[in-house]
């Protein structure tokens, strides 16, 4: 059930990936890449070995301890297919096989040892949305096809919840922000439905789903012209199939959709911006708990993240 209560919150902040006791965050920073562990009771930054290349909006996740980053720009705005997993028993990186196909603005969605991806901008910036799905065997190190979206998407939210892979909104192409929904059943992936469009267009947005919930946050409108950044929050609860919006972002957010997890019911999130300069990233963690539909500021990345994995 999702709270009707809306609760102001402290100004923001952004998230934790959690591997075991630690957090590890992807950055470029003053020309360095830098990888930066965190103590989970004490909060204080400290850094690790960096990542082999440098790229920002590679999205990570955390498979068998190991935090492993996808794709991602350089500084030149050149698409990436690299794909490296970084192991904290060990501080070392490691390569995995490359991405078929060099994509941004798609994040890597878990069902058991399958990874989906699905859409994106294809090639270096600007490129155009696709309605490309790929999916990554952990076990095998390998991929593969999957079922078309039913129109290009780029920079939409995607989450999984009681058994089937739902993408919404996203950028039909640089400037067009949407609202459609779709929906795959992963116990027979292939062919996407419809269900409920989102309230309001939206890209570049964070999302996560807890209890059968997904969360759509923030976001912005249009990519390339004017974006205009969002704090409105929406949920969407697989079982009736019906919208709510709960407590809004404490600010216009977007490009954090990288830096997003969950914890123990709660959903973090990280960096990002909240204006139309690029330049101008965010330092702030953020914690949303469901439950109270409330959002409460965590202590600071220790340095400005635009769309950190």
């Amino acid at each position: 059930m999702i709270p009707n209560n809306v609760t102001a919150a402290p100004r923001p902040h952004a998230r934790f990936l959690f591997v075991t006791l630690l957090v590890f965050l992807l950055t470029i920073l003053g020309g360095s890449l830098r990888i930066f562990a965190q103590g989970s009771s004490t909060f204080a930054w400290r850094e690790v070995s960096p990542n082999p290349g440098r790229r920002f909006e590679g999205p990570a996740l955390v498979i068998n301890n190991r935090l492993v980053v996808f794709g991602g720009f350089d500084e030149a705005l050149n698409a990436q297919t690299r794909v490296d997993a970084y192991d904290p028993a060990t501080d070392s990186w490691s390569s995995l096989s490359d991405m078929p196909v060099a994509v941004t603005h798609v994040l890597p969605v878990r069902d058991g040892n399958t990874i989906w991806f699905v859409g994106g901008f294809v090639g270096n910036d600007p490129g155009p949305a696709t309605n490309i799905v790929w999916r990554y065997d952990v076990a095998t190190d390998s991929w593969s096809a999957g079922p078309a979206l039913p129109a290009p998407r780029a920079g939409g939210t995607a989450a999984v919840a009681n058994g089937e892979l739902h993408y919404i909104g996203g950028f039909a192409d640089r400037d067009d922000t949407r609202t459609e929904h779709f929906v795959l059943d992963l116990g027979n992936p292939v062919t996407w439905t419809t269900e409920p469009a989102m309230p309001q267009p939206r890209g570049h947005s964070a999302g996560a789903a807890v209890n059968g919930i997904i969360y759509v946050f923030g976001g912005q409108i249009r990519h390339d012209t004017t974006p205009i950044d969002q704090s409105e929050a929406f949920a969407y609860d697989t079982v009736s199939n019906s919208w709510q919006q709960v407590a809004n972002l404490p600010s216009d957010r977007s490009h954090f959709e990288p830096g997003t997890s969950v914890y123990d019911g709660r959903i973090f999130i990280d960096g990002g911006r909240n204006n139309v300069n690029f330049q101008d990233s965010l330092s702030e963690i953020t914690m949303y708990d469901p439950a109270l539909d409330l959002w409460v500021a965590l202590p600071e990345l220790p340095a400005a993240l635009l769309a950190p994995g």
